[in-house]
């Protein structure tokens, strides 16, 4: 008898036990995300809804000179309207100096930290060495902010516009659908300052002698790529518009509010592996740059966006150069991002071509945890 009495008391010990550590664990996983993932937003320049959301991960000082430097450069300049500037400034970047030549904060962290803004570019501030170059890959700027401001101006280029580099660099890649290096002088339309030999390639050409996205002495794009950089405004813009469905009330507090799916991928020589999917508090980006565009449907709603994979532009100009100097870097070994819409079935991408060259349903990809 007294064998079974404490065989019962310990039985009910163990399970005791057991619940308590299952509560425990289960309120550690369904924890809020904000606490857990999202930061503090705070917004320098506010211009509502349908605009073009820059986030930057820096104090305000830093936030509002690289602001300004970048919104005072044309044609930005007669468009400020048409950009909100957000910034986060407690929490610590986790960047890396990728292949020992430039500093690269692209990863999942600040993917989903930036989720705590309205974030269609990121731009992260750094203090590196003056000889470590600042990188652009997909909507992730990273700077290094001992090299000259114009590298911010630079970098924007190839975040925004896809820009190709228009110093010459033997053995790159010209990004697919980049417009700003031409095979001709005849394929320059509309207004430019003139052509002249090398754009990545010595057998492409660029509209501007002496651009920035040629040389950091200069804080000019020319008049070619400026209308570029304009029909990007205005696509976004006129996208961004079209697609608005819900309170015209702005806010960058509202990110706590929504969430999303965070796929992970790789590319290599056109090939797109999904690696997982996550569920993700937080705004996520509605543009992106020109290469490859990708739609996803979620309950009847067709969503569409813009990613580059395919290269990661690296950019320096060391004292007593006039040119600047870097590598286009193949992502070796670096994971991408995208943020789709809960819910999303089928993720179909396509070429710049718009001939379509993957297809996945993602649906029942990867697990759904309310917070990774």
């Amino acid at each position: 008898m007294e064998i079974r009495w404490v065989f019962w008391i310990s039985l009910s010990i163990l399970i005791v036990s057991v619940l308590t550590s299952f509560l425990i664990s289960s309120k550690l996983t369904q924890a809020s995300p904000a606490e857990e993932v999202l930061e503090d937003c705070k917004t320098l320049y506010d211009n509502g809804i349908g605009k073009i959301n820059l986030v930057f991960f820096s104090d305000k000082e830093t936030t509002k000179k690289y602001a300004d430097f970048l919104l005072e450069t044309p044609p930005l300049k007669d468009n400020k309207d048409s950009f909100n500037v957000f910034y986060i400034d407690d929490y610590k970047l986790d960047c890396e100096i990728y292949k020992g030549v430039a500093v690269l904060c692209y990863n999942k962290e600040i993917i989903k930290k930036a989720a705590s803004c309205p974030n269609d570019f990121i731009f992260a501030i750094t203090d590196n060495p003056s000889n470590i170059r600042s990188s652009t890959y997909r909507n992730v700027v990273s700077i290094n902010k001992n090299l000259p401001l114009t590298v911010l101006t630079h970098e924007f280029g190839h975040v925004f516009s896809n820009f190709a580099e228009e110093y010459v660099e033997e053995g790159a890649k010209i990004p697919k659908g980049s417009q700003n290096c031409q095979q001709q002088c005849s394929d320059f339309e509309g207004t430019k300052n003139g052509c002249y030999e090398g754009c990545t390639s010595s057998t492409y050409k660029r509209s501007i002698e002496n651009g920035v996205m040629r040389t950091l002495s200069s804080n000019d794009f020319g008049t070619f790529d400026e209308n570029l950089i304009l029909q990007k405004i205005e696509k976004s813009i006129t996208e961004k518009s079209s697609s608005i469905t819900g309170s015209v009330i702005f806010s960058p507090n509202q990110c706590s509010e929504k969430s999303y799916s965070l796929i992970e991928a790789t590319y290599k020589d056109g090939d797109i592996n999904i690696l997982g999917k996550t569920q993700q508090q937080g705004c996520f980006p509605e543009i992106g740059a020109e290469q490859f565009s990708y739609q996803t449907q979620s309950k009847g709603k067709i969503t569409k966006g813009n990613f580059n994979p395919e290269l990661i532009f690296t950019d320096i100009q060391l004292p007593g150069d006039e040119i600047l100097s870097g590598e286009s870097l193949d992502p070796e070994g670096v994971s991408f991002f995208l943020q789709v819409p809960l819910d999303s079935n089928t993720l179909t991408v396509s070429d710049e071509n718009g001939q379509e060259f993957f297809s996945q349903n993602i649906a029942n990809t990867g697990a759904e945890p309310c917070i990774a």
